[in-house]
């Protein structure tokens, strides 16, 4: 017999009885107290037990909460942020260079930006958190270890801006004046640097330029020029056309910008959502779709379309396929064009 019984034996035994006046006797029964808890025996949780809710509670965790990464806001947020702080130090770079944008030893204008705009910049920002490219292995570099690129770039200069002063083997130099920021028509339209892809180089100091290599471009170059490490000073070639194996593969990453198929026809993939960063000519950074930026050589005028097919009117009728939209046109938000 258990404890509980025993306890309600007592108490009925000592429940009180009332007689009536009709002489009728009623027993009043009470409720008897439950037994305390402090009989019973405590069981607790097993190694096992513990073990198998560990594991549901990891389960459940995995399914609504993923493990943590950083947010693709986050990563384009970065990618901005160093964008700008390139567009920052070119600011710096042209305030010691009176006002003029870099000049090159190569024959792509601006191929050698990033060793002069290195000393204005604290830390490296050429490369953006989304851009998954490799460096190569200096073994596997076919010129040598000492041509191997050391740097990864993930943006690219527009080469509308910059010079070039380069030697044409048997004929005359090759001279491309460095465009004056005073006379752009409105800067805070012109781009200055856009996303690039699979683009690898060097930065070294600013007294050999001749080996570095920086991705130039506005977007008539498809797919982007890449100096050959090794090559005789200032040799190029788009990738994709020469077989040479150490020419480095650099795309553009904004998209087919006004339309435009780049990447030699390959077409173009945004990093940030089918958005792009750019920073711009007065130094300020945004995040643009392809579709609000045009893409080419200098127009014509500022008022002009971006070129196509169709012959324009008026100061645009020299206006060519590979020309962007002038600076004053309403329909890009952004354009390559300095003018």
């Amino acid at each position: 017999m258990g404890d509980s019984d025993n306890l309600g034996r007592i108490w009925r035994l000592a429940s009180p009885s009332l007689r009536l006046p009709s002489g009728r006797k009623i027993n009043v029964r009470l409720k008897p107290r439950e037994a305390p808890l402090s009989h019973l025996k405590r069981r607790a949780f097993t190694l096992l037990e513990l073990v198998a809710i560990l594991f549901v509670v990891m389960v459940l965790a995995a399914l609504f909460f993923p493990v943590y990464r950083p947010h693709a806001s986050v990563r384009r947020t970065q990618c901005l942020s160093n964008v700008k702080q390139l567009g920052t130090a070119m600011t710096m770079y042209l305030e010691d260079s009176d006002r003029h944008f870099p000049s090159s030893a190569h024959a792509a204008p601006g191929a050698d930006w990033g060793p002069q705009i290195a000393p204005y910049l604290k830390g490296n920002v050429f490369h953006c958190p989304m851009d998954k490219t490799d460096l190569p292995r200096p073994t596997d570099w076919p010129l040598g270890a000492g041509y191997c690129p050391t740097h990864l770039y993930s943006y690219g200069l527009n080469n509308n801006l910059p010079g070039a002063d380069f030697e044409v083997r048997g004929r005359d130099r090759l001279r491309k004046a460095p465009v004056d920021h005073a006379s752009l028509g409105r800067p805070e339209k012109t781009v200055l640097f856009f996303e690039v892809a699979d683009a690898v180089g060097r930065i070294f100091p600013r007294e050999r330029p001749i080996d570095a290599e920086s991705p130039t471009g506005n977007t008539t170059n498809n797919p982007l020029l890449a100096h050959v490490p090794g090559a005789h000073p200032g040799q190029s070639f788009p990738d994709g056309i020469s077989p040479d194996p150490t020419v480095l593969h650099s795309l553009y990453a904004i998209g087919n910008v006004g339309g435009r198929i780049l990447n030699g026809g390959m077409g173009s993939v945004p990093r940030h959502e089918g958005r792009a960063n750019y920073a711009f000519a007065d130094g300020h950074a945004r995040n643009l779709a392809p579709e609000a930026v045009s893409g080419g050589s200098d127009a014509v005028d500022g008022s002009c379309d971006q070129g196509t097919a169709a012959r324009q009117t008026g100061p645009c009728a020299k206006q060519r396929t590979v020309m962007a939209a002038g600076t004053a046109n309403e329909r890009y938000m952004a354009t390559f064009s300095s003018k």
